[in-house]
């Protein structure tokens, strides 16, 4: 089942409101660059506007490829999008968490404090990457992170969610096969993409 495929299914099982409720807040994070974490926040908020949500984002990558490529006038101009730095991530998060659903904030491509931030404030964790070995040791340091930030007295009771998100494009890939396998064997969490 692809991301989309995922979320018209909580939409059509559930009613609106579960769904609000369960998607407030969207981080997307991994310790690791170049595997999709900007094209899937982007992809994830044009399907949440297109069934009639009103999502934003938040772009707190330093690179700020999501502020970067926002045209306002655009068919996702209504979206808003915020480049947020470090020092107010965890802020924008709650003002927006109440205007708007879901509210997705794409991190940068290594460990640091706005992703930590992001991800004590959110609901749903998804850790995307790609079959290749060092984006699945990012993905296990991220799930580990995200764990730990679990354990924290600022998430007590409140434990998101947390889902890895392969980029297997072809649907065949021997490699990606191998690393689905591997991670769903040792328990971790997957979406089927």
């Amino acid at each position: 089942m692809s991301i989309v495929g995922f979320m018209n299914s909580c939409k059509n099982e559930f009613d609106n409101s579960w769904v609000t409720l369960m998607f407030g807040v969207i981080t997307l994070a991994t310790s690791k660059g170049g595997v999709g974490k900007s094209s899937l926040g982007r992809s994830l908020a044009a399907h949440w506007f297109s069934v009639g949500h009103k999502p934003a984002l938040i772009d707190a990558d330093p690179q700020r490829t999501l502020a970067n490529r926002y045209d306002p006038k655009g068919r996702m101009g209504s979206v808003p999008i915020v480049a947020e730095p470090e020092e107010r991530v965890s802020e924008t998060i709650e003002e927006l968490r109440w205007q708007h659903a879901p509210v997705i904030v794409d991190t940068a491509g290594f460990r640091n404090r706005t992703t930590i931030g992001a991800l004590v404030a959110t609901d749903l964790a998804i850790i995307p990457l790609k079959p290749a070995v060092e984006d699945v040791d990012a993905a296990i340091a991220t799930y580990d992170l995200i764990r730990e930030i679990n354990e924290t007295d600022e998430r007590e009771g409140a434990d998101q969610g947390c889902y890895g998100a392969d980029d297997d494009h072809a649907g065949h890939d021997d490699c990606s096969s191998r690393t689905r396998a591997e991670l769903g064997g040792a328990g971790d969490p997957l979406l089927k993409a």
